[in-house]
């Protein structure tokens, strides 16, 4: 299952001011919704991590506007927060500024001819269960994804059965290079699998998806299809906290099987264990730190590596000064 969850970096270049002065950052951002020392670990899957020195909540376009131009006349590093499902935040948090939408854009609406509007900032269950109730197919494919849809977005998440992309009319784009807002069509947004063509420095808003072929299924088919292919996932997946897959599969093989053969299955670190169900899921068995989850990495990476002469790739993002 892909996470359907993908944060993004901002451009890096000197700041003109400075980056560990709260009075500095806070005047910045006096006409937004600015916080300090805000809790990362219960905004994340795997509930690991410290706080956000610097944070920041767009609660409308015109604030997001506001943003863009702010952080390109300052040089302001920063980092995009969507529903935590693919990240693991340092246990000492995050220097630099965090934002996030505010739940403005979490709604979900119909619109004419099988097409449905939807923010960046909904949760993508939500969405996918809307989406069957209209007998969209391609949602199968994304039952069980968790995740905003802004993330499912840049992460083109889905399956085999159907992905995200299969769908998306348009999105709403805000660059953060020049503060301006377009709509980017099907073509440009340029969906593969498990990406698209946003890249650095974009805010995705909100999208229409449109399905022609809606409603070909019932919805009541479609909806237990669904179920079904969510108790099987359920069934190979653990059901500890985690930020799913944590490395990538290499070509040709597939990354847990390689950790399982070098024996690493259930191995643990602190609270933080290699999952007996799935041996590429890193779980939480509670009060893991991130420092577990990278000791363990590290070791199946070399493990792995040794014996097999293949290096894993994070698939998970880490957050912080890691």
């Amino acid at each position: 299952m892909s996470s359907g969850e993908s944060e993004v970096w901002g451009r890096k270049t000197t700041p003109r001011c400075n980056p560990n002065s709260f009075e500095d950052v806070s005047q910045l951002f006096s006409k937004l919704d600015y916080q300090q020392e805000v809790p990362l670990a219960p905004m994340t899957t795997y509930r690991i991590g410290g706080a956000a020195k610097h944070f920041v909540v767009l609660h409308s376009v015109e604030d997001s506007i506001h943003f863009a131009k702010v952080i390109g006349g300052n040089a302001i590093d920063w980092f995009f927060l969507g529903g935590g499902s693919n990240i693991l935040v340092h246990d000492e948090g995050v220097d630099n500024l965090v934002v996030t939408l505010g739940k403005e854009f979490a709604t979900i609406e119909n619109g004419p001819q099988n097409t449905v509007k939807v923010g960046a900032r909904a949760k993508f269950p939500a969405l996918t269960k809307h989406c069957l109730g209209l007998g969209m197919r391609s949602a199968k494919g994304w039952i069980g994804t968790p995740g905003h849809v802004g993330g499912a977005l840049v992460m083109n998440a889905g399956t085999r059965d159907g992905e995200l992309g299969d769908v998306v009319r348009s999105v709403q784009v805000l660059n953060t290079e020049n503060a301006e807002i377009s709509e980017w069509s099907h073509e440009e947004c340029a969906f593969q699998y498990r990406s698209s063509g946003f890249g650095k420095g974009k805010i995705l808003l909100s999208a229409e998806l449109y399905d022609p072929e809606a409603n070909v299924m019932s919805a009541e088919r479609l909806s237990r299809e669904a179920k079904e292919l969510l108790r099987k996932r359920h069934s190979t997946q653990p059901k500890e906290r985690s930020a799913g897959s944590l490395f990538k599969n290499p070509n040709g093989d597939h990354a847990g099987r390689l950790i399982e053969a070098v024996g690493l299955k259930g191995h643990r670190v602190g609270n933080a264990q290699i999952s007996m169900v799935h041996a590429n899921f890193f779980v939480n068995l509670g009060d893991a730190r991130a420092s577990d989850i990278v000791s363990l990495a590290n070791e199946a990476y070399q493990r792995v590596k040794s014996e097999f002469g293949v290096e894993l790739e994070w698939e998970i993002k880490r957050v912080g000064n890691f």
